[in-house]
């Protein structure tokens, strides 16, 4: 099986789709990074077989162990994020005393800023990338 690395010019390319995205402001959007979570979620879900078939090929991982330390992680993440999403994005008022927080209706607003990546570890390759992964999509980043 012949290994193949990412170009420099795939690299790029990658690199400006990602931030044309969040260019648009598509990713401020709760329904969008709701929809692309739903959308990871079906991916793995569709593809469980192939999943397990390459960690076998490529760590010679038993079928259980790579669902319980690798896919169901992942899609317990994934259900999680969906489930507290509102929570953790809603804007906080100042923490800066009661003058800055009552008379000024200071509010923190956490916005995506930009694009992320991720870089993952050899021995759990897919639950290492893809949590992260889950993250960025559920902070709007892209």
């Amino acid at each position: 099986m012949a290994t193949r690395y990412t170009t420099r010019e795939d690299f790029e390319d990658s690199y400006r789709t990602l931030f044309a995205t969040f260019s648009t402001g598509r990713t401020k959007s709760l329904a969008w990074r709701r929809w692309q979570l739903k959308q990871l979620w079906f991916l793995i879900e569709d593809n469980e077989d192939r999943i397990n078939e390459a960690l076998k090929i490529d760590l010679n991982r038993h079928r259980f162990e790579s669902m319980l330390g690798d896919i169901s992680a992942v899609k317990g993440d994934v259900m999680s994020h969906l489930k507290h999403m509102e929570e953790w994005t809603a804007d906080e008022p100042l923490d800066a005393g009661y003058l800055a927080r009552y008379l000024t209706g200071g509010r923190t607003r956490k916005d995506p800023l930009g694009v992320a990546l991720v870089i993952g570890a050899w021995n759990f390759p897919f639950a290492l990338l893809l949590t992260p992964v889950v993250a960025a999509i559920t902070a709007g980043e892209s």
